[in-house]
């Protein structure tokens, strides 16, 4: 072999051993990488299977038992754990009945502003006449509402049958209990056989070149929606009773009575149809 092709069979033979060694290397180097990055995943894995099972856990105790007609009455406390906060609720159950959870969607925020909105809908008031509706907003933490039992989850016989431990047997119960849920302490005064959502009134229509939604709860409180949040708007807070009234302030607000009747509802009708408005225009 002469001198030249020797000098160059040495320079391959180097650089392919450098090779090589370089792509062992990296190799090696590659399987370290993914090794460490799958004990990242492991190590992340645990925390959130341990995140979500403290923020997923719910935990039950029951706070009453007794005997309606032979029926056994068995109400619980409920605390469920969330990221931020805990959340809680009880349920109520008759014998065999599907089980009534009573939560704030379940619930409405206060006494109706008329009875009337629930003509057409199976219903029961607890304590006619004794729990008033108030015109103001109420910031009381023990707050009087009404109780829904949605068609979906209870049936008319159902709901029956709860309206008639609430009529003849509650009253046995109530006092030695407390339904605690945190920000607010519930008494029942009513079941209505529905959702809270089917008896709203709610107006859509323009306002300033922005599309509105106004609603009118059935507590009484109206909400100016847009954009998907709530604004303060020149429509009193809450529908005055007696007399169904909404009243329509030159302050605080873009509304006119013309804009305002613009506001229809699904059936097409507007406010004006359901309430009597006064005006300071």
């Amino acid at each position: 072999m002469r001198q030249s092709e020797l000098v160059i069979f040495i320079i391959f033979f180097s650089n392919h051993r450098f090779v090589e060694v370089m792509r062992r290397r990296i190799v090696v180097d590659f399987e370290t990488i993914l090794f460490r990055m799958n004990k990242i995943k492991v190590v992340q894995m645990i925390l959130w299977t341990s995140l979500l099972g403290l923020i997923g856990c719910t935990s039950k105790n029951t706070i009453h038992t007794s005997k309606y007609e032979g029926q056994e009455v068995t109400i619980k406390n409920v605390k469920k754990k969330s990221l931020f906060n805990d959340y809680f609720y009880q349920t109520l159950q008759l014998g065999s009945l599907p089980e009534l959870k009573i939560t704030d969607v379940t619930s409405n925020r206060g006494m109706p502003y008329s009875m009337d909105l629930y003509a057409d809908a199976p219903h029961y008031l607890i304590d006619a006449g004794h729990t008033p509706y108030l015109n103001s907003i109420d910031t009381a933490r023990v707050v009087n509402a009404i109780l829904y039992l949605s068609p979906d989850e209870f049936s008319k016989a159902a709901f029956e049958k709860y309206a008639g431990f609430f009529k003849n047997g509650w009253d046995a119960v109530k006092d030695n209990i407390v339904l605690d849920q945190g920000y607010r302490s519930l008494k029942i005064a009513g079941l209505v056989h529905g959702s809270d959502k089917d008896f709203e009134r709610n107006f859509s229509g323009e306002d300033d070149g922005r599309k509105v939604i106004l609603s009118v709860w059935t507590n009484g409180e109206i909400h100016y929606k847009f954009n998907g949040g709530l604004q303060s708007t020149n429509l009193s807070p809450k529908v005055q009773m007696p007399g169904k009234i909404v009243l329509l302030r030159k302050e605080g607000g873009s509304l006119t009575p013309e804009v305002l009747r613009n506001f229809k509802d699904e059936k097409g009708k507007s406010m004006y149809d359901y309430f009597i408005v006064k005006t300071e225009f």
